[in-house]
This record gives structure tokens, sequence and C-alpha cells, in this order.
């Protein structure tokens, strides 16, 4: 540290003066964020602006080609914004590529089967087909902990929103992805398999992957509909 006024002189040369020089100065930060911004590229998407990502997010049910994982490890950070009661950070992700995904599907089909599914053959086929819609699956799991203020219904939301997060950041990359749950999101024997805790639930399979085909137009909520003012 500094002792000989020279700290004090040094911070006093750094500051704004007057409102007007921050004013010129919030220009040149905001000119500099929105240049970085606008040259932010993945595999030649533009990053979207929060609004129109927010607006038009679909979901993508044709899926191919691959995800690098470097946009993957950015998806999985994003969930550390996910409002998270008392910072459990609640959540994990399980990520699912290749082989894999057939070993998935084998899962699949043990599980009807302990369950009491009679399967045929093209029954079995379509359901170890399932893993293989995408390239990549990024598996949401809760990983629920006691906590005197946190109920578990919270954690599992949070643990929702980390993995709508994911999902947010590859469409905004110019990805596809798809939310998938259905019976084998539940099933025990699938959530032994892949290592789950007596603790953990799976909230969903996000398929992800190059976007095949076009997509259907989003449609918002109707505020008319779905908004009451209570008084």
């Amino acid at each position: 540290m500094l002792t000989d006024g020279r700290e004090v002189r040094q911070h006093e040369a750094t500051r704004v003066p007057n409102l007007e020089k921050m004013d010129e100065a919030l220009d040149v930060v905001g000119s500099v964020i929105a240049y970085h911004v606008s040259t932010i590229r993945s595999r030649g998407h533009t990053v979207m602006e929060a609004m129109e990502l927010l607006a038009n997010r679909v979901s993508s049910p044709r899926l191919k080609g691959e995800v690098p994982r470097t946009v993957i490890e950015t998806m999985v950070r994003s969930a550390g914004r996910a409002p998270d009661h008392a910072q459990l950070a609640p959540y994990r992700f399980l990520l699912i590529e290749g082989e894999a995904r057939q070993r998935l599907g084998d899962i699949f089909v043990e599980a009807e089967e302990m369950a009491g599914e009679s399967l045929d053959e093209q029954a079995r086929a379509k359901l170890r087909a399932k893993p293989l819609r995408a390239p990549h699956i990024l598996v949401g799991i809760a990983s629920l902990a006691h906590h005197p203020k946190v109920p578990e219904q919270e954690q599992i939301i949070t643990a929702g929103i980390a993995l709508q997060s994911c999902l947010q950041v590859a469409f905004a990359m110019g990805y596809g992805g798809m939310w998938r749950t259905g019976g084998m999101a539940y099933d025990l024997h699938v959530a032994n398999q892949l290592g789950l805790k007596e603790n953990e639930k799976i909230v969903g399979y996000l398929y992800l992957g190059e976007v095949d085909g076009a997509l259907k137009t989003a449609k918002g909520a109707d505020p008319e509909e779905k908004l009451i003012i209570w008084e």
C-alpha cells in the first residue's frame, strides 16, 4: 500500500468530476459493450439480444450435427444465474452423447420391461431409438438438500430454471434444443442406472443439436388471458 499520499492522489485522478463527464464515460462504455456483443459469433450466428431471445425461442424437435463443447460449457455456466434461495445450487447435469445414447436406449427398454410392460421387437426398437433423436442430451438433475428455509419444491424449481437457462443459451447461440420428460424422467431404474443419489431427481432431458428444418413461429402468452390484477 502507498503511504506517501500517492494512493489518494491516484484515486482522485480517476474520479469523474461532474455528471456531464459521467454521461460521456457511460456512452463510451455502452459503445464498447455494444461493439463486443455485436461481434460475438457462434458458428456464424450473432448472439441474440435478450428481448429477441425471450420473445422468439421455440423448441427444435429435429436435431442433427453437433454442438461444440465450449457452447455446452457456456450453457452450464448460465445455470448459475437461476434464482436460488440460500445459494444451494441444487442442480447438476449429465452429458450423454455418442455411443452412450445407445446405452441410454437400452436402459429405457429395461425400465419399461421391469415395470411390467410387454414389448414386442418393434416397440423395443422405438424405445431404444429415442435418445438417438439428437447428437447430445443434457440431463438436468435436481440435487435436493435439507434446509430449514428452502423446501424441496423451491429447489426443484431452481433446477428447472437452471436447465431452462441452458436451453435459452443454446437458442441464443444458434443451436436447437428440445426439453423432453415422459415416464423415463421419473423411473427409478433409469435414475439408478444414471447414478442419481437418493436425494436427486431428473427434471428433464435437454436434447441438443443443430436445427434440422424450419422452426414453428413463436406464440407469446396473452396478458388478457394470463394476467389478472388482484385487488
